[in-house]
């Protein structure tokens, strides 16, 4: 499993399922992973950061050096940053931060009529908020991902949180660029992730991407 399960405390925020922000980086040294991590902390108001550990929670400071050179560590090893997020609405939600190795891209060739899939080796700095740490926040998540409000209808709460989780993926971009970011329901670790372009996305579409472009990232918001 890529995430381990929670102690008793908080228990309850940690279910069902993460909504999240997968950054696909190429490989990059420890340095480079902890400037990530510390763009992206800082994007997203992480606070309470704590590093989940068999003999229990460290605190790394991510303001310091030495905090993200820790976290740094602790993701490349498999562990798990656990921390609180500000949603957009200012309400609080349980959030974390990990690593996937060996995550595969698949770029297009510009112009090509069919997909010319390409696998590229990197890794995936991901950002996921449990689905139960966001109805506890107020966002009506309902019987997601589950049930006749979890298409279309689901957009209502979702293209908020997808348009933030786009803002907090621009800021790290400008620091530690990505080749893309992919946000929606349980995306980090898809092998079946469809090839995207900001001009040539596939339809319909249950998840977003942000894709640098040559004038920029593009959005490429979720339809469904």
């Amino acid at each position: 499993m890529r995430r381990t399960r929670p102690g008793r405390t908080g228990e309850r925020h940690w279910r069902g399922g993460f909504y999240e922000l997968v950054l696909l980086l190429d490989d990059g040294d420890e340095e480079r992973l902890g400037e990530g991590v510390k763009a992206l902390a800082a994007a997203a108001g992480l606070s309470g950061a704590t590093i989940v550990t068999a003999a229990g929670p460290v605190a790394p400071d991510l303001t310091t050096h030495e905090g993200q050179r820790l976290a740094a560590v602790a993701l490349a090893q498999g562990r798990q940053l656990r921390g609180r997020v500000l949603l957009p609405d200012a309400r609080e939600s349980a959030c974390g931060v990990l690593l996937l190795r060996d995550a595969e891209d698949a770029v297009e060739a510009p112009g090509a009529e069919q997909v010319g899939a390409v696998a590229r080796a990197g890794h995936s700095l991901v950002l996921f908020l449990p689905l139960a740490g966001l109805a506890s926040a107020g966002v009506d998540v309902g019987g997601f991902p589950f049930g006749d409000e979890s298409g279309g209808e689901s957009l209502a709460w979702r293209r908020p949180l997808d348009e933030w989780l786009a803002r907090i993926g621009r800021v790290v971009h400008a620091s530690v660029p990505f080749r893309r970011a992919v946000i929606g329901f349980d995306v980090a670790g898809d092998d079946e992730l469809p090839v995207v372009t900001g001009r040539s996305a596939p339809a319909p579409r249950d998840r977003a991407f942000l894709v640098p472009e040559p004038d920029g990232l593009v959005y490429v918001a979720a339809d469904v």
